[in-house]
């Protein structure tokens, strides 16, 4: 009698405590979805990282509404517009709406396996106990620069972009490309530019993950800077855009 009693009251606890974690991500405008699928200490740790990253970057306050664990292809996480057909998996959906604000979904492969996920960090030289603090810092890094490529991008029709036209956008006009251009070209004389690969000195500088878009690089510099890992050049990627953002 007295193990149900104090199983009750255990989950009791547990109930609260996740409903207090809800209720502070609504405090933020965020909705998680399937929140008990991780442990209140990892939420603890990722509402904490996105409270620091929202106050030191503004701009981007009320623009993610959701996080879940909708993601099934490679990578560990993606941010992405809220599909107009939501009987459809994001991933199927051809279009969207960009007037909704901006969704992180989360790959359950990863993030529900605390093993799984530090043998990727650990093969990426990462912090192996950051695992989720990163991933959270690196989508905020996407988003941050999706809202400030949004000012100068002119969609058609915001509330039915085709899925062309958002992979164009997402590929080709994200505004950080010019940051990480800038800042790799200043390092070298402008007669050995055609010989250096951006992606190449990326990887160099940063990392893998820095290697595989300009826009992953970008998103690498608030991962590193939220683990805390020292990186000069995820530094000067900060400090650019702070001042273009004025």
């Amino acid at each position: 009698m007295l193990n149900i009693k104090k199983f009750f009251i255990n989950k009791k606890i547990l109930d609260d405590q996740y409903l207090k974690i809800k209720e502070d991500f609504k405090e933020l405008g965020i909705d998680v979805k399937e929140l008990y699928l991780l442990k209140e200490t990892l939420w603890k740790q990722m509402l904490t990282c996105l409270k620091k990253m929202l106050e030191e970057f503004p701009e981007v306050k009320g623009i993610v509404k959701e996080i879940n664990f909708e993601k099934t292809k490679n990578g560990i996480a993606e941010v992405h517009f809220f599909q107009l057909d939501k009987k459809l998996h994001y991933e199927k959906a051809q279009y969207f709406d960009i007037t909704q604000g901006l969704c992180i979904s989360f790959n359950k492969h990863y993030f529900l396996d605390s093993n799984t996920f530090a043998t990727k960090m650990k093969l990426e030289n990462l912090p192996i106990d950051s695992g989720y603090v990163y991933a959270t810092a690196h989508e905020f890094g996407h988003v941050v620069d999706i809202v400030w490529s949004m000012k100068s991008y002119k969609f058609k029709h915001p509330e039915a972009v085709t899925r062309k036209e958002v992979a164009n956008f997402l590929y080709n006009a994200l505004s950080s490309q010019h940051i990480i251009e800038n800042i790799i070209w200043s390092l070298f004389p402008k007669k050995n530019r055609n010989q250096i690969s951006i992606n190449d000195k990326l990887s160099e500088l940063i990392g893998y993950n820095a290697s595989m878009h300009t826009s992953e690089a970008f998103a690498e510099a608030f991962a590193y800077k939220y683990c805390g890992i020292e990186n000069t050049t995820t530094r000067l990627i900060l400090e650019h855009y702070k001042n273009e953002r004025g």
